[in-house]
């Protein structure tokens, strides 16, 4: 049974962190694009994907990030575009997650990005950034400086696993598993290095 953050009472959040439910975030933008699309489109469709997701797997639905980088590449601000610089939208994010790690919440979140489609677009990229910038913060404050120069990580590749399905695999069947798959429309990006949508139940 998947829920909602915004109607979710800590009792259901405490059993999503201990069963390691996905965290799911619509991205969007308030853009302008054209005379038949509504402003919200971009956001519409991403809450859309997590919805139908969160139909078909247990999952937290987070509240969408209603205003992104959706720069005036269509139309200027005249037609209503509201744009957020990529500076100000990473850190945003930044804080958001940074909230998520803070109550415990370090595998499973992945952002649903609807807005573009090609590969690290602005919006893709603060996502990214804020991701990383967190990720290298929370290895340095648990694990200390030269975490990653320490022998015991020279492994690291070789032993890193994923999940699919519940399935602990290597990364190279990771890899494999996904070449297939289309994910520009869902372009999840997973800062945990744990996987357990396939693409049959994502699309």
């Amino acid at each position: 049974m998947s829920i909602n953050l915004a109607f979710t009472y800590p009792k259901e959040l405490e059993k999503a962190k201990k069963e390691n439910w996905p965290f799911l975030i619509p991205v969007g933008t308030m853009e302008y694009h054209s005379a038949h699309c509504p402003f919200g489109c971009d956001s519409l469709v991403s809450i859309g994907i997590a919805d139908r997701i969160a139909e078909k797997i247990d999952a937290v639905v987070l509240p969408p990030v209603w205003y992104g980088v959706a720069s005036y590449a269509v139309a200027g601000p005249e037609k209503g575009s509201i744009h957020v610089d990529c500076v100000t939208c990473e850190a945003y994010i930044y804080c958001v997650l940074k909230s998520l790690f803070r109550a415990g919440i370090h595998k499973n979140i992945y952002f649903i990005i609807s807005h573009q489609t090609e590969d690290y677009n602005p919006m893709e990229l603060a996502c990214m950034k804020a991701a990383r910038k967190l990720i290298f913060e929370y290895l340095e404050e648990n694990d200390g400086y030269g975490w990653w120069g320490n022998n015991e990580n020279k492994d690291f590749y070789e032993n890193l696993k994923f999940s699919v399905d519940g399935n602990q695999i290597t990364r190279e069947e990771f890899l494999d598993h996904h070449k297939s798959v289309d994910l520009a429309i869902f372009s999840p990006f997973d800062i945990s290095c744990e996987y357990p949508i396939s693409s049959e139940k994502a699309c």
